[in-house]
């Protein structure tokens, strides 16, 4: 006996462990405000929300962060700023021997200078981030690189062979579908569009999801509409190809640029028909084997986040297994998202694997569940371990909503909803 998923919307999981609602609520409440006046120049505005709280009870600390690696730090001296008010401050730090391509953080942070009732000295209350306008544009690297290819086609394949690699394409169904390293096959799948996510609890209860009920199967339906393939060059080679996705809901060119190194260059271009609703995600979705367990990233984290629900994930460079990211709610759905990825590398413990790394940012997730198996599951204990990791390569998916759960006000707000007719994104994908 029980009433299903009701009422599992708190802050923390029913077992009282820590969720991303627990931080993102902590990161909405926090009641110290920084905002930058010249970042250059390290001027900032403090601003105490506080009701009775001098911030003189607080240490305040801050460093400076080259692609998630901490390269200067310091604490400030003890600031006397009563409730309510406000005064602008100084963080003197160096300006950094900048390289190209990399981004810049500074990142401040204020625990707690003495023990309390409700916790110890040291943790940590509040914090802020700013990017640092260090623009050192990276150039654009050579992609003319590794040895010459080898292009073997027939009526049902097309097979690019390199120096260790081989790319096979199906004709018929116009996706990737092998992609071997050292003889070792790195898809279980195909690496195909995906345009639906495992229904959260907000789109079942919200009807969103039976109103976008278009987009779920969309990605099985796909028919060839063009294929065409060119040599650049004797170690660069293209792969065009337009597909219809269900008739007429939306037309997807993808073009794949392979080069001697290994390296393929997607580019994803969607047009979707103006009578269509809005769509719930736009991106790829590839099943390695289930060895590729080791994860690192540069974006939001360590926690998910999603559009609307992400300040509390600070960019970053972070690592861990896929297994243990997934974050396990009592009802299986979409989870475990990670937004404003730079890269990711996913390896084995021998260190292969490979590289995604974006055009654009991008919204990205490794989970060692299908979405097909999410999607239908019950309970966590439904969930089999079929050895698998499930790779989305995203370049947006819509918000998860919530302000209710049982009406269409409980839908994302409309900021975060996908109602744009053409998207585009680029992505590399490297073998390591």
């Amino acid at each position: 006996i029980n009433d299903g998923d009701f009422c599992l919307n708190g802050v923390v999981f029913p077992d009282r462990s820590i969720k991303s609602a627990t931080w993102e609520f902590k990161k909405v409440m926090q009641n110290i405000e920084v905002k930058p006046l010249d970042l250059l120049t390290g001027k900032l505005k403090l601003i105490n929300s506080y009701g009775f709280t001098n911030l003189n009870e607080f240490n305040i600390s801050w460093e400076i962060q080259e692609e998630g690696i901490v390269i200067a730090k310091g604490v400030l001296p003890v600031i006397n700023l009563g409730p309510k008010e406000s005064k602008d401050i100084f963080i003197n730090y160096k300006t950094p021997a900048t390289k190209p391509g990399k981004e810049y953080y500074l990142k401040v942070r204020f625990t707690l200078a003495r023990n309390t009732k409700w916790a110890p000295a040291g943790h940590e209350v509040a914090w802020e981030e700013f990017k640092l306008p260090f623009n050192v544009e990276e150039k654009e690297a050579d992609f003319n690189k590794g040895r010459d290819l080898a292009i073997n086609e027939s009526e049902n394949t097309l097979v690019v062979k390199g120096d260790r690699f081989t790319y096979n394409f199906d004709k018929q169904s116009g996706l990737l579908t092998s992609w071997k390293v050292d003889e070792n096959e790195l898809f279980k799948t195909p690496l195909k569009p995906n345009f639906w996510r495992a229904s959260t609890d907000n789109d079942s209860l919200c009807g969103t999801a039976k109103r976008l009920k278009i987009w779920r199967n969309a990605a099985d339906k796909l028919k060839v509409e063009n294929i065409s393939s060119a040599k650049i060059s004797s170690k660069i080679y293209k792969i065009e190809v337009v597909h219809q996705i269900a008739d007429t809901v939306a037309t997807l060119k993808t073009v794949y640029t392979i080069n001697g190194e290994g390296k393929v260059k997607v580019d994803y271009d969607l047009n979707i028909n103006p009578k269509v609703p809005e769509i719930v995600r736009i991106g790829m979705q590839v099943h390695l084997p289930g060895e590729y367990d080791q994860m690192r990233w540069f974006g939001r984290g360590p926690h998910e986040s999603y559009e609307d629900k992400k300040i509390s994930a600070g960019v970053g460079l972070y690592k861990g297994s896929v297994k243990k990211d997934f974050v396990s709610y009592a009802m299986p759905q979409e989870s475990s998202n990670k937004t404003e990825v730079r890269w990711m590398e996913l390896k084995n413990n021998t260190g292969k694997g490979l590289k995604i790394k974006g055009q654009n940012l991008l919204s990205m997730s490794a989970i060692p569940y299908s979405q097909k198996d999410l999607q239908l599951a019950r309970h966590t204990y439904d969930l089999e371990d079929k050895g698998i990791v499930n790779l989305n390569i995203d370049l947006i998916q819509m918000g998860l909503g919530g302000d209710n759960s049982w009406s269409p006000s409980g839908e994302p707000h409309k900021q975060f909803m996908l109602k744009e007719k053409k998207y585009t994104y680029s992505f590399t994908i490297n073998p390591l």
